[in-house]
Parts: C-alpha cells; sequence; structure tokens
C-alpha cells in the first residue's frame, strides 16, 4: 500500500490495545509509524502475534508484550524496514517448528534499534537460520543503548538467543545478560561481520555439547572497549568465538569457561 498510517496513544501505561488472545492486535500493509502505547495479549495462528506489518516500520517508546504466534515473530513481525526508538518487548513467544524472533522479526530490509529492551522473550528456533529468541534480523542490524536479557531459543540447532542477525551487525553500548541458546551463540549469532563497541556479555550460554560461542558468535569482528564476563559454552569460545578476521581493543574477558 502507498498509505501512511499514524497511531498515537497517550504513553504505554496509558493507552493499551489488548487483543484478549483472539488473534493479532494490528495488522497494516501501509508504512506505519506506531507511537507511545503497549500492545498486549495477542495469538497469531502465523507471524506476528502482536503487531504484522508489510510495510517500512517506525516503532516509538511501543511495549509489545505477552504475545504468542505459531510463525515467526512471536512479539512483532515486519515485512519493511524497521526504526525502533525506546520500547520493550516482554515475554513473547513464537511457538511453532523452525520458528525466529521471539520478540521481534523482520525480514530483508535492514533494522535500527536504539534504546530497547527485549526481556524474557522465546523462539523455538531451529536448523539454519531459524532462531533468535529475541530479535530475529534476516539483513543489517544496527543496536544502540540495548538490553537483551534472559531471552532463549529452544530447539535442537537454534543460535542466538539474544539476538540472530543473519547480516553485518553494529553494536554500541548494549548488554547482553543471561541469554541462552541451546546450539551457537548464547547472547549473538551473527552470520556476516560484527562491530561490537562498549558492550556488555554477561552470564549468556549455548547449552548443547559442542555450541561454540557463549557469549557471541560471529564471522570477522571488530571488538572496541567490551566486556564478557562469566559467560559460557560446552565447545568453543566461551566468551566469544569469531571465525574469520578479529580485531580487539580494550575491553576485558573474565570468569567465562568451555
Amino acid at each position: 500500500s502507498s498509505k501512511v498510517v499514524t497511531l498515537r496513544g497517550a504513553g504505554a501505561d496509558n493507552t493499551i490495545v489488548d487483543g484478549s488472545g483472539a488473534g493479532p492486535v494490528l495488522r497494516s500493509s501501509a508504512s506505519i509509524t506506531v507511537t507511545d502505547l503497549t500492545i498486549r495479549n495477542g495469538n497469531a495462528t502465523g507471524n506476528g502475534g502482536g503487531l504484522y506489518i508489510t510495510g517500512t516500520a517506525t516503532l516509538i517508546n511501543v511495549h509489545v508484550v505477552s504475545n504468542t504466534a505459531a510463525g515467526d515473530g512471536g512479539g512483532a513481525y515486519v515485512n519493511g524496514a524497521a526504526t525502533v526508538t525506546g520500547g520493550l518487548y516482554q515475554q513473547n513467544a513464537c511457538t511453532g517448528v523452525n520458528c525466529s524472533g521471539g520478540g521481534l522479526y523482520t525480514t530483508s530490509a535492514a533494522v535500527t534499534l536504539s534504546g530497547t529492551q527485549f526481556i524474557s522473550n522465546t523462539a523455538i528456533g531451529g536448523s539454519g537460520n531459524r532462531s533468535g529468541g529475541g530479535l530475529f534480523a534476516f539483513s543489517t542490524a544496527t543496536v544502540i543503548g540495548g538490553l537483551f536479557q534472559q531471552n532463549t531459543c529452544t530447539a535442537a540447532g537454534c543460535s542466538g538467543g539474544g539476538l540472530f542477525a543473519n547480516g553485518g551487525l553494529t553494536l554500541t553500548n548494549t548488554q547482553f545478560i543471561s541469554n541462552t541458546a541451546v546450539w551457537h551463540g548464547g547472547g549473538i549469532y551473527v552470520n556476516g561481520d560484527a562491530a561490537l563497541k562498549d558492550g556488555l556479555f554477561q552470564g549468556n550460554g549455548c547449552t548443547s555439547s559442542g555450541c561454540i560461542g557463549g557469549g557471541l558468535y560471529t564471522t570477522g569482528l571488530i571488538l572496541t572497549s567490551t566486556q564478557f564476563l562469566s559467560n559460557t559454552a560446552l565447545g568453543s569460545g566461551g566468551g566469544a568465538y569469531a571465525h574469520g578476521h578479529t580485531t580487539v581493543t580494550g575491553g576485558l574477558f573474565q570468569g567465562n569457561a568451555c
């Protein structure tokens, strides 16, 4: 659609759109801006339990809470470029076999997030590029000032407990705490190059025999002033694993184990 839609609430605590488990809360094929509201208790038999958007999405201070989808994007599914500012994705889940993106799933276009929290979201995940307990980004992702905490992907072969990026990743001042994946990348899995600055990876883990990268799994890596504390892997790279060119400046690796 060529339409441009704006949906504006009076604040996440004051404007609550509740799906009552009857279906997706909001579906849009337009380019849409959603601000200052809560979307909760959606339930989709396909993709996008709370939000299903097939155009460009701008989401500002939106709370997406307690939604489920049998397909991808338990909290939200965006089939287009996405810009997310502030907001909270919490206790969302995708529940179908091989589903990805428990909190948020974005497809072929780039996603940019600033100051966004992903807490206690779950994806089933699976083999191949089917994972991402908190966020699944099919293309490049830029994350600034975020928090990923206690997100999980639970099936054999799932990777990226907090975040799965299928393209490159640029990460600044973002924390990954106590996320888990059964396969690689308890905190993050990047199918490409990653540039990380001023981040924290603490208490993340991958949980199956031979898994790699308790905190982080990536191809190439540029790492600046980032801390890896008490992350675990049952294979290699308790803190971080990079199988391409790697540059490390500053930072701290402490108490990690494999």
